[in-house]
């Protein structure tokens, strides 16, 4: 095998090529009884979206490109001993969606799907007698009905797995909620991922069992999580936009507009002294509000110099200078974001309001996580409540007693409370961000 160990694995798969999660595997007698009372399908497989993120400082959220499941193994101790070598078992297949322009339903109970389905396959005792002491471990494709309807032999993504190890806080002697412990990660190069019952992709020495177990009578949880990047995704939106302004020349020609004086129709003045001006039917081919207002409908509209009271000047500049570029000037101080954030909610802006975020989240700190956090709560911002709380996460013995802690926890909302310790104890949700 090649040096990811990603080739083809026959010695996998058996001509069952419909196999259950649990295979026909001879259980120790005196553990028998007891398998059979508390053991179920979906106590133990039951994936989880909300488990295990360890963020690393300063990580890029994933894009639409990029996308993330997360599979506990509930009481790992346990369910590894139902499998010698050469047993396995899957997870639940998962929904990989497709890119934005989609329009198709994504849901795995539609009859037809334009998004692709997937699912891990673990050895927990090895792959073979020669991988006995090792985790093994791969990402399986499962062809859909379009797939099948193109005639497609496969699919090509790079992937990355991550597993964490989960204390059982009823074995654990401290009373601190336990944290998940990253036992490894690794990104695998491109890969074609073919739809034969016998081919999956992954490592089947991924991890040594010595690793998964240090102490031989701990209690724990495995958390797999997958990291599956569509190149394909990034090249379309690009070759989308290409052919727009290769056919509309006008769209790249707009954001030399901004702040020229030339041809402008429009001011708007700031109680500070400020004035911009502006271009109408730029503004009101961007932006419903705008149009709406610069109509005629509104009296302010039909004024060449139109007052604005409710937003600070520096918040206006920030979204005119997105209508006329599409784009973010640099060197906005978060209090301006954040401003800018809501305005553009308030205006409709949904892509504004979705750069803004992501700028946002880059600029977590020790100082502002609380801020970030709440205005995610707030506004129900997955992009903006993933980067706060996998800061605050990956720091919280540093950050547990400060007055930034103490304002979180002071602003009364159980659900949100419910929700940090939860990402304390299994980690934080990155879902696809809509």
């Amino acid at each position: 095998m090649g040096s990811y160990d990603q080739q083809l694995i026959p010695d996998i798969y058996t001509s069952n090529s419909t196999i259950s999660t649990f295979q026909q595997t001879k259980i120790p007698p005196q553990r028998q009884k007891k398998k059979r009372e508390d053991m179920s399908m979906k106590w133990l497989f039951q994936p989880n979206r909300h488990a295990s993120e360890q963020p690393q400082q300063n990580t890029k959220l994933p894009t639409h490109d990029q996308f993330t499941f997360t599979w506990t193994v509930r009481d790992y101790h346990e369910v590894a001993d139902l499998y010698p070598t050469g047993r396995w078992f899957y997870s639940d297949s998962f929904v990989e969606p497709n890119h934005p322009q989609s329009n198709k339903i994504s849901s795995i109970g539609d009859t037809y799907t334009s998004d692709y389905l997937w699912r891990m396959c673990m050895y927990p005792n090895g792959v073979s007698q020669a991988d006995k002491n090792y985790l093994g471990l791969f990402l399986k494709a499962i062809p859909t009905d379009h797939e099948r309807d193109g005639n497609s032999l496969g699919r090509e993504r790079t992937y990355a797995f991550e597993v964490y190890r989960l204390e059982s806080s009823i074995a654990s002697s401290s009373s601190m909620v336990p944290t998940p412990i990253l036992l490894k990660n690794e990104k695998f190069s491109k890969t074609r991922f073919g739809f034969g019952s016998d081919q999956v992709f992954g490592r089947r020495q991924f991890l040594k069992l010595s690793e998964i177990y240090p102490d031989p009578n701990s209690k724990f949880d495995l958390i797999v999580r997958v990291r599956i990047t569509n190149e394909e995704n990034t090249a379309i939106m690009a070759a989308v936009t290409e052919v727009q302004h290769g056919e509309f020349p006008l769209a790249t020609q707009i954001p030399k507009y901004f702040d020229d004086e030339r041809f402008c129709d429009v001011e708007f003045s700031f109680p500070c002294g400020a004035r911009i001006k502006a271009h109408r039917i730029i503004l009101a081919a961007q932006s419903k509000y705008f149009e709406s207002l610069l109509s005629g409908q509104w009296v302010e509209g039909r004024s060449k110099v139109i007052p604005i009271k409710e937003v600070e000047y520096e918040i206006f500049r920030c979204i005119m200078y997105y209508l006329y570029t599409g784009k973010l000037e640099e060197n906005l101080e978060l209090d301006c974001l954040k401003a800018a954030y809501m305005k553009a909610d308030m205006l409709g802006l949904e892509t504004l309001g979705k750069i803004l975020a992501n700028r946002i989240a880059e600029d977590v700190n020790s100082d502002n996580w609380d801020e970030i956090l709440l205005l995610g709560w707030q506004m129900g911002d997955m992009c903006l409540k993933s980067a706060a709380m996998g800061f605050v996460v990956t720091r919280w013995e540093e950050l547990k007693n400060t007055d930034n802690m103490q304002r979180v926890v002071a602003c009364g909302n159980v659900e949100w409370i419910e929700e940090l310790i939860a990402a304390k104890i299994f980690g934080v949700h990155e879902s696809y961000r809509k």
